[in-house]
């Protein structure tokens, strides 16, 4: 048994899932796939066939997915390499449960109230930017005369959206993962994507009061911004 194999059948035995090892599937024109291991319970219908080398399923792959599996090809790990049980949750969990007949085992169940939990924190993050965008007391108050007892700007809202709270990447990867409804995924795209243009075109030479007064940053505070909010009350 390779150190592979053996942290497999370790992972699997600590999280209650059932292997094969090692695991053989023919295909059409009697093609043998043999793969390290089978875990029958993640990935696919028939479960995920793990690999170390991708030519071994190479141009196999639509045959794979028509008869109820899916390959993963890992590396495999040197003597060096410290046993990772979280690391091995965290993979299991994004190929997916496909056991349908069976319930979620806990530590799955675990795993992915702390992912949402994550992701509830992430949009609170973006909706407190939102709501500083769409908010004209506050820009005229902060923004533009000083005034407190918050501290902000301009460069700084659009600097918490696009680099702290990372807006692009959790619209293009994550709205689905984080349970947005479809409203929900629409107006925040719309949002972003209209501060991007907006602020690629006013750059990086501006007068504070000119972007207020402009009717273009008007449609984006007083319509987009408002209208996305009210997808997201509560938040």
């Amino acid at each position: 048994m390779t150190r592979l194999q053996s942290d497999l059948s370790k992972v699997c035995g600590e999280l209650g899932l059932r292997i094969v090892i090692p695991f053989k599937l023919t295909c059409s024109d009697d093609l043998e796939i043999v793969g390290k291991a089978l875990l029958p319970q993640l990935g696919a219908l028939n479960g995920t066939i793990i690999l170390t080398d991708f030519s071994d399923v190479k141009g196999k792959e639509d045959e794979l997915r028509a008869l109820g599996y899916t390959a993963s090809v890992l590396t495999e790990p040197s003597d060096e390499e410290d046993y990772d049980l979280d690391g091995w949750i965290e993979m299991f969990a994004d190929w997916g449960w496909a056991a349908i007949a069976e319930p979620k085992p806990d530590w799955l169940l675990e795993w992915e109230e702390a992912e949402m939990m994550q992701y509830e924190d992430w949009i609170k993050s973006l909706i407190s930017v939102v709501k500083v965008v769409a908010d004209k007391e506050y820009q005229e108050r902060v923004w533009l005369r000083g005034e407190g007892p918050e501290v902000d700007s301009w460069d700084e809202t659009i600097n918490r959206f696009f680099d702290d709270y990372d807006a692009d990447n959790f619209v293009e990867n994550h709205m689905v993962a984080a349970g947005l409804s479809e409203s929900q995924q629409h107006s925040l795209r719309d949002l972003r994507d209209a501060l991007n243009r907006y602020n690629d075109r006013i750059g990086d030479d501006y007068l504070l009061q000119t972007i207020l007064n402009d009717p273009g940053w008007q449609r984006i505070r007083d319509g987009i911004a408002n209208e996305t909010l009210k997808f997201f009350e509560g938040k």
